[in-house]
């Protein structure tokens, strides 16, 4: 029982911090929209606004981490995941929680991580990102920032592309209702996951395991929805990303073995 509470007791602490950083972002992005990237203000003192939100930003991210967890914003369902727990917005967090999941919804981003070696810098860099990227209806947005924070060697902040059908915005949402067109984005979402995981393997950082656990999980779903059609695309052959997928294909008849589909 004492460790429930505990558990419960940490959640909730944990839950608190989540809004707190989601509050600071939505500061950061709404201040920025007020400063060009190099104005004066950037460089004055420390009663800077941004100057202290990003500071304040990088704070609640270092406490997250310390707590040994995820310093991850992601959306799902309609809500905001920190790390794995459900954020829900309250009266006085309405209004940064709706404006965070909005902008990361038309930016296509569905998860926003913060690395144990993410700065100050970094930080500030991302929000004139958002500020100077003009968003389109089309996920193409996603790696326009994508190409930005790689020009900018953002190398401390990490994203995914938004995978979440309940949330997208401005796509076509027949093709979305398709089984098959669902089967096919958990399969390219999966490619993509591989090859990160293998292209961290080779440089020697971190292995993300909660992401490759969500991607599975993914397929798991997909699997149990309508097999068939992620079956099918085991079938699929590239020549350049062989390795990719063929990984995801013995991965998803696996998972189709141990469920008993075959």
């Amino acid at each position: 029982m004492g460790s429930e509470m505990r558990t419960d007791q940490l959640e909730r602490e944990m839950i608190r911090i989540g809004k707190v950083l989601i509050n600071q972002i939505f500061v950061l992005l709404k201040t920025a929209q007020n400063y060009e990237e190099g104005h004066s203000a950037i460089n004055a003192p420390v009663s800077n606004i941004l100057k202290t939100v990003i500071s304040n930003i990088l704070k609640t991210v270092r406490e997250i981490q310390r707590r040994n967890e995820e310093a991850s914003l992601r959306v799902q369902g309609g809500y905001l995941i920190l790390g794995e727990l459900r954020l829900k917005p309250d009266a006085a967090g309405f209004d940064a929680f709706m404006f965070t999941m909005g902008e990361m919804n038309r930016y296509f981003i569905g998860c926003i991580n913060f690395t144990s070696s993410v700065n100050a810098e970094e930080i500030g860099k991302l929000a004139y990102i958002f500020k100077n990227i003009e968003p389109i209806p089309v996920p193409q947005t996603f790696h326009k920032i994508l190409g930005q924070m790689q020009k900018r060697n953002i190398i401390g902040i990490e994203l995914e592309i938004l995978t979440d059908e309940e949330t997208l915005g401005g796509g076509d949402t027949s093709e979305l209702k398709d089984s098959k067109a669902r089967a096919k984005k958990v399969y390219l979402q999966t490619i993509h996951a591989v090859s990160e995981v293998m292209e961290n393997a080779k440089m020697g950082q971190t292995l993300k395991l909660r992401k490759s656990k969500r991607v599975v999980q993914g397929m798991i779903d997909q699997l149990l929805a309508a097999e068939t059609n992620l079956i099918g695309l085991t079938t699929i052959r590239s020549h350049d990303e062989y390795t990719y997928n063929h990984s995801v294909n013995v991965c998803i008849l696996s998972l189709s073995i141990g469920e008993g589909g075959l």
